[in-house]
Protein backbone atom coordinates (compact mmCIF):
# COMPACT_ATOMS: atom_id res chain seq x y z
CA UNK A 1 0.00 0.00 0.00
CA UNK A 2 1.59 3.33 -0.90
CA UNK A 3 1.77 6.24 1.66
CA UNK A 4 -0.52 9.23 0.84
CA UNK A 5 1.61 11.66 -0.29
CA UNK A 6 1.49 15.50 0.51
CA UNK A 7 -0.84 16.58 -2.32
CA UNK A 8 -3.11 13.43 -1.41
CA UNK A 9 -3.69 14.76 2.09
CA UNK A 10 -4.35 18.36 1.12
CA UNK A 11 -6.66 17.19 -1.85
CA UNK A 12 -8.70 15.26 0.94
CA UNK A 13 -7.97 17.73 4.07
CA UNK A 14 -7.58 21.53 3.46
CA UNK A 15 -10.79 22.15 2.70
CA UNK A 16 -12.44 20.68 6.48
CA UNK A 17 -9.80 20.72 9.25
CA UNK A 18 -6.75 22.96 10.64
CA UNK A 19 -3.54 20.95 9.47
CA UNK A 20 -0.16 20.40 11.16
CA UNK A 21 2.60 19.79 8.16
CA UNK A 22 5.79 18.05 9.72
CA UNK A 23 8.64 18.18 7.90
CA UNK A 24 11.16 15.55 8.93
CA UNK A 25 13.98 16.03 6.64
CA UNK A 26 15.46 19.05 5.32
CA UNK A 27 15.10 19.38 1.07
CA UNK A 28 11.23 19.52 0.25
CA UNK A 29 10.74 23.35 1.67
CA UNK A 30 10.22 24.22 -2.18
CA UNK A 31 8.25 21.35 -2.81
CA UNK A 32 6.24 21.67 0.17
CA UNK A 33 4.90 25.79 -0.52
CA UNK A 34 4.41 24.54 -4.32
CA UNK A 35 1.69 21.95 -2.82
CA UNK A 36 0.50 24.64 -0.40
CA UNK A 37 0.33 27.02 -3.24
CA UNK A 38 -1.81 25.15 -4.98
CA UNK A 39 -3.86 23.33 -2.51
CA UNK A 40 -4.00 26.12 0.03
CA UNK A 41 -5.85 24.46 3.35
CA UNK A 42 -9.06 26.82 4.49
CA UNK A 43 -9.18 25.88 7.80
CA UNK A 44 -5.54 26.86 8.57
CA UNK A 45 -2.23 25.12 8.95
CA UNK A 46 1.09 25.34 10.18
CA UNK A 47 4.94 23.97 8.58
CA UNK A 48 6.44 22.41 11.55
CA UNK A 49 9.77 20.74 12.20
CA UNK A 50 12.37 19.37 14.82
CA UNK A 51 14.97 20.85 12.28
CA UNK A 52 15.95 24.88 12.14
CA UNK A 53 17.37 24.60 9.16
CA UNK A 54 14.11 23.49 7.34
CA UNK A 55 12.07 26.68 9.58
CA UNK A 56 14.72 28.91 8.40
CA UNK A 57 14.41 27.49 4.75
CA UNK A 58 10.69 27.83 4.80
CA UNK A 59 10.83 31.55 6.29
CA UNK A 60 13.63 32.64 4.08
CA UNK A 61 11.71 31.50 1.02
CA UNK A 62 8.05 32.50 2.43
CA UNK A 63 8.12 34.74 5.54
CA UNK A 64 4.35 34.30 5.33
CA UNK A 65 3.85 31.02 6.33
CA UNK A 66 3.06 29.77 9.77
CA UNK A 67 5.54 28.37 10.95
CA UNK A 68 5.78 25.65 14.47
CA UNK A 69 9.02 24.62 16.38
CA UNK A 70 8.86 21.38 17.26
CA UNK A 71 10.35 20.13 20.66
CA UNK A 72 11.12 17.30 22.14
CA UNK A 73 13.83 18.13 24.96
CA UNK A 74 14.29 21.01 27.21
CA UNK A 75 17.44 22.36 25.09
CA UNK A 76 15.35 22.34 22.32
CA UNK A 77 12.58 24.17 23.93
CA UNK A 78 14.99 26.67 25.12
CA UNK A 79 15.93 28.20 21.64
CA UNK A 80 12.36 28.76 20.62
CA UNK A 81 12.59 32.69 20.75
CA UNK A 82 15.48 32.24 18.39
CA UNK A 83 13.16 30.38 15.68
CA UNK A 84 10.96 32.24 13.23
CA UNK A 85 8.08 30.42 14.22
CA UNK A 86 4.39 31.68 15.21
CA UNK A 87 4.10 28.16 17.05
CA UNK A 88 5.89 26.39 19.50
CA UNK A 89 5.26 22.83 19.93
CA UNK A 90 6.62 20.97 22.52
CA UNK A 91 6.27 17.44 23.86
CA UNK A 92 3.50 18.03 26.75
CA UNK A 93 6.09 16.81 29.48
CA UNK A 94 8.09 20.18 28.62
CA UNK A 95 4.67 22.70 29.09
CA UNK A 96 3.56 24.09 32.43
CA UNK A 97 1.35 26.92 33.01
CA UNK A 98 4.11 29.64 33.01
CA UNK A 99 5.26 28.21 29.34
CA UNK A 100 1.78 28.68 28.02
CA UNK A 101 1.67 32.67 29.43
CA UNK A 102 5.35 33.13 28.40
CA UNK A 103 5.05 32.17 24.88
CA UNK A 104 1.44 34.16 24.74
CA UNK A 105 3.19 37.04 26.02
CA UNK A 106 5.72 36.74 22.92
CA UNK A 107 2.84 37.00 20.93
CA UNK A 108 3.19 33.22 19.69
CA UNK A 109 0.73 30.30 19.60
CA UNK A 110 1.44 27.28 21.62
CA UNK A 111 0.02 23.41 21.11
CA UNK A 112 1.62 20.32 22.65
CA UNK A 113 1.67 16.80 21.07
CA UNK A 114 0.80 13.22 22.41
CA UNK A 115 -1.30 13.99 25.09
CA UNK A 116 -3.25 10.79 25.91
CA UNK A 117 -5.16 11.43 28.98
CA UNK A 118 -8.27 13.31 28.40
CA UNK A 119 -7.44 15.22 31.78
CA UNK A 120 -3.91 16.33 31.21
CA UNK A 121 -5.71 17.85 27.79
CA UNK A 122 -8.11 19.66 29.48
CA UNK A 123 -5.81 21.16 31.99
CA UNK A 124 -3.65 22.33 28.71
CA UNK A 125 -6.98 23.36 27.25
CA UNK A 126 -7.76 25.38 30.44
CA UNK A 127 -4.49 27.14 30.74
CA UNK A 128 -5.01 28.56 27.08
CA UNK A 129 -8.63 29.28 27.90
CA UNK A 130 -7.70 31.13 31.34
CA UNK A 131 -5.23 33.45 28.97
CA UNK A 132 -8.46 33.62 26.67
CA UNK A 133 -10.98 34.42 29.01
CA UNK A 134 -8.65 37.66 30.58
CA UNK A 135 -9.02 39.10 27.27
CA UNK A 136 -12.18 38.50 26.09
CA UNK A 137 -14.18 38.77 28.80
CA UNK A 138 -17.75 39.00 27.45
CA UNK A 139 -17.36 35.25 26.67
CA UNK A 140 -18.13 34.56 30.86
CA UNK A 141 -20.84 32.36 29.89
CA UNK A 142 -18.89 29.28 28.31
CA UNK A 143 -17.32 26.09 29.50
CA UNK A 144 -15.06 23.65 28.52
CA UNK A 145 -15.84 20.03 29.36
CA UNK A 146 -13.37 17.68 30.68
CA UNK A 147 -13.78 14.42 32.35
CA UNK A 148 -13.97 15.03 36.34
CA UNK A 149 -15.69 18.09 35.65
CA UNK A 150 -16.97 21.46 33.82
CA UNK A 151 -14.34 24.12 33.66
CA UNK A 152 -16.57 27.49 33.56
CA UNK A 153 -15.58 31.09 33.80
CA UNK A 154 -15.76 31.16 37.62
CA UNK A 155 -12.68 28.73 37.42
CA UNK A 156 -10.89 30.55 35.62
CA UNK A 157 -11.58 33.94 37.46
CA UNK A 158 -9.54 32.66 40.64
CA UNK A 159 -6.60 31.74 38.61
CA UNK A 160 -5.36 35.31 38.20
Amino acid sequence: MLLPTLEDVLHQFAHRAFLDIELKVAGLESQTLAELRQHPPKKGYVVSSFLPEVLTAIHDLDSAIPLGFLCETADQLRTWREMPAQWVIPLFKLADRDLVETVHAAGKRIMVWTVNHAQRMCEFAAWVWMRSFRMKRNESQKSLMCPDRTLTAADREGSK
